[in-house]
């Protein structure tokens, strides 16, 4: 009995723990929006972002200055903090050899934030990892916005 009361609840908690937060009022009752590209060179997972959106067809994307409901704006950062070393080392005879690599640790986050415009104040905030495919992290960035839709919204 007791094993089975502890299943049920790990289970809930389970359950609770993959709800994820709705977004603000503001991006549920938003009609139009606008696209902001504050990562320079990500071109690839802007188009995809810009994409994604144009299928999902939630909102209107429009100029910023056509005074949007919601500013979307996708940034990046990129940062190394600090490496992995490996080694392997082989025996020949009365030689022996080691071999070192050093690999860089990265940290290469993508986000999607939504501004108010009247404001300028974010007002929520998506991520992911960069992806090798672009078009791909613009979609998972997509996606996590679709998710914290509620049903009937």
């Amino acid at each position: 009995m007791r094993k089975m009361m502890f299943m049920a609840f790990a289970l809930s908690i389970g359950a609770m723990a993959s709800e994820k937060v709705p977004l603000p009022a503001l991006a549920l009752n938003a009609k139009t929006v606008a696209l902001i590209n504050y990562a320079g060179g990500e071109t690839g997972v802007f188009d995809g972002i810009y994409s994604n959106l144009k299928k999902w067809g939630r909102w209107k994307i429009v100029e910023p200055s056509e005074s949007p409901d919601l500013l979307l704006v996708f940034s990046a950062s990129d940062k190394a903090f600090g490496e992995m070393a490996t080694a392997s080392a082989s025996a020949s005879g009365n030689y022996a050899s080691v071999t070192a690599t050093h690999v860089p640790l990265l940290s290469t986050k993508r986000y999607l934030m939504l501004v108010d415009p009247a404001t300028k104040q974010q007002i929520f905030l998506v991520e992911c990892d960069r992806r090798l495919s672009a078009g791909y992290t613009g979609g998972l960035l997509v996606n996590d916005l679709k998710a914290r839709i509620p049903k009937g919204r």
